[in-house]
């Protein structure tokens, strides 16, 4: 059992009382505050990742719209390209939000 503050010495039981006033403070203070920045860290990364995504995801789409229409590249090759390039571009639904 715990005694009262008026009853602590100098020496015992104040070093006892100075660890759970530390633990106290570590547990109420700067542990929610430790778990907030966490967060907000965490969801300003995933904002850029999201940023990124949606920019490259853009600019393959409009590769593939200009391999689409473009008549320069032809035959089995040219196939395979668009094929690989369509796959990369649908990767990219998976990071961005519908």
């Amino acid at each position: 059992m715990q005694k009262p503050l008026s009853e602590l010495n100098a020496f015992g039981d104040t070093k006892d009382f100075m660890k759970k006033l530390e633990t106290n403070r570590i547990k109420l203070f700067w542990v929610p505050m430790m778990k907030a920045e966490k967060e907000k860290i965490k969801k300003a990364g995933e904002d850029e990742i999201r940023k990124a995504a949606k920019s490259t995801k853009e600019t393959i789409e409009n590769l593939y719209n200009k391999l689409d229409t473009s008549e320069s590249m032809m035959g089995a090759m040219a196939k395979k390209v668009k094929q690989v390039v369509g796959e990369q571009k649908n990767k990219y639904d998976e990071i961005l939000p519908k």
